[in-house]
């Protein structure tokens, strides 16, 4: 049974192509690949720039995905009759919205050329956090 290998290299974006060859190095990946086939393209644009007008570049469409999204809402009821009114009831209801007050972060910042690439500097439309409410209803 082959061996796993991970490499784990801290980097910027003006570093890549230099730290990219660095943890093919150190996880082997470079023995497996074929020798021949140039991994990184030796004109790999910088960070900043941009290709010419018409040349696409090849990373492919939802590249980037942001962490993802958990909300849970919880609701409790319940229904009383009312005596000596027949066909009413009282309904007492509690709820909460994101009741275990999980943190939905924003996508990652996709502008190349922004100091804060790739970073998450904010949460989903300013998410409240835990929001709860109680409510008391007549239904005749």
């Amino acid at each position: 049974m082959a061996r796993s290998t991970v490499a784990i290299l801290k980097t910027s974006p003006a570093t890549v192509p230099g730290d990219y060859h660095a943890s093919m190095t150190l996880a082997v990946f470079l023995a497996v690949l074929a020798q021949e086939r140039d991994t990184v393209p030796a004109t790999a644009p910088v960070r900043g720039s941009s290709l010419p007008r018409g040349i696409y570049g090849n990373v492919p469409k939802s590249a980037i995905s942001g962490p993802a999204l958990a909300k849970s809402d919880i609701a409790v009821s319940r229904l009383f009759g009312i005596p000596g009114r027949s066909g009413m009831r009282l309904q007492f209801r509690g709820e909460l919205f994101n009741a275990f007050n999980q943190v939905n972060f924003a996508l990652p910042v996709t502008n190349a050329s922004a100091t804060n690439f790739g970073q998450i500097t904010a949460t989903r439309d300013g998410d409240p956090g835990r929001i709860g409410q109680i409510a008391i209803k007549l239904l005749w």
